[in-house]
């Protein structure tokens, strides 16, 4: 767990406090089934005390292992993110629109974990490819195009053109 230990920071309004956080993370225990972890994930920055909140900025580094929605092939994904998140030990409240732009802790440390996994998550590639020029799969024997060539034809038409085919071969004499 990224586990911020808010020693001094908690009680001095106005204190900079910065930090650097290097742990393993198991994604599933919050829910995200979708993320691989292949390394520590790196949380590094600067927490501060504002009228007794507490304001955590920084990068957050993580290395994972996601699937091309091409090949299906894992490859890994290198990410580097900002992180901006703020801390109150008082009750949070969601505004009119139900959006809550703080989160809640007790105690003297702050586990930020569940925001660091919605930042990677949120900036998950829609598509992820494995590399730009990924050939994918065969649409008809699953082969993996990338590593392999396929017999397969790909003159498959649709079977509204046939009567178009027909003519055009009345006309030159040829098979198309």
């Amino acid at each position: 767990m990224l586990q911020l230990e808010l020693g001094r920071l908690k009680h001095d309004l106005g204190y900079c406090m910065p930090f650097k956080i290097n742990t393993d993370v198991d994604p599933t225990i919050y829910g995200y089934r979708e993320i691989l972890l292949c390394a520590p994930v790196s949380l590094s920055g600067l927490a501060e005390n504002i009228a007794g909140e507490m304001h955590i900025t920084g990068q957050l580094t993580a290395n994972l292992i996601i699937c091309c929605s091409r090949c299906g092939a894992e490859f890994p994904l290198f990410m580097v993110l900002p992180f901006q998140e703020i801390y109150s030990s008082q009750d949070v409240l969601a505004d009119a629109a139900g959006v809550q732009d703080k989160h809640s802790f007790s105690g003297t440390n702050i586990d930020l974990t569940p925001e660091a996994l919605r930042n990677i998550f949120a900036e998950l590639p829609m598509k992820p490819l494995c590399r730009e020029d990924c050939k994918g799969l065969c649409g008809i024997c699953g082969a993996k195009l990338n590593e392999e060539k396929c017999s397969c034809s790909t003159m498959e038409t649709d079977s509204r053109w046939e009567i178009l085919r027909v003519l055009l071969n009345d006309h030159t004499g040829k098979g198309v």
